[in-house]
């Protein structure tokens, strides 16, 4: 199985609890697709980290630190 280092919360309520303002369809893809692609590119960096550190390899920890922190920023930002 997969190592998971995060995961995306389920929101606290319906899709459509914000219509008219935010369509039902629009926080779907909002919360299922773009925040999902923030934590799942997230996750692929730390498994790069992870998978360096078992295995003796060199990486540039500082460069995957940093896009690290930028996909979660995304994704807290985004946060309703």
């Amino acid at each position: 199985m997969e190592k998971k280092f995060y995961s995306i919360p389920p929101l606290g309520y319906s899709y459509n609890a914000l219509e008219p303002h935010i369509s039902e369809e629009q926080l779907k893809i909002h919360h299922s697709k773009h925040h999902q692609a923030y934590v799942d590119n997230a996750n692929a960096i730390l498994k790069k980290l992870d998978d360096a550190a078992q295995g003796g390899t060199d990486v540039d920890v500082k460069g995957l630190s940093k896009e690290t922190l930028v996909q979660l920023g995304r994704h807290e930002l985004g946060s309703f």
